[in-house]
């Protein structure tokens, strides 16, 4: 029980990593929070590892180059967990839009249908 309780916290607690190995930057992590399916902690370990040694003039510089990295590393997560994120994002999306994107739908399905009667009707 004891050993349950302490992955539980484990999985819950705030985590702070620094990206650069010389400057005080660093990003904060909650709960077992990942990219495609790879912890974030491998994540920033593995850009802190390439990239720790350099310098940059603002948050956002840093913030940039960590994404950059996301971008082009393609090692860290497998084709199929990133496709199988996307997947879960897009039903995520149609689930929380599925009423606005059908009256939509709705709505260009109609006026296509009277742009045809419009055209039809100009031609007799």
């Amino acid at each position: 029980m004891e050993i349950a309780a302490q992955l539980k916290y484990l999985t819950t607690q705030k985590k702070i990593y620094q990206l650069s190995k010389h400057y005080p930057v660093g990003l904060m992590v909650y709960n077992n929070a990942d990219f495609c399916g790879t912890p974030w902690e491998l994540s920033i370990r593995s850009f802190r590892k390439l990239h720790g040694h350099e310098e940059h003039s603002t948050i956002r510089d840093y913030l940039n180059s960590f994404l950059s990295f996301l971008n082009s590393t393609y090692n860290i997560t497998s084709i199929a967990k990133r496709e199988a994120k996307l997947k879960e994002i897009f039903r995520r999306y149609l689930k929380l839009n599925y009423d606005d994107l059908s009256q939509k739908h709705f709505m260009l399905l109609y006026l296509n249908q009277m742009k045809k009667h419009l055209i039809l009707s100009i031609k007799d």
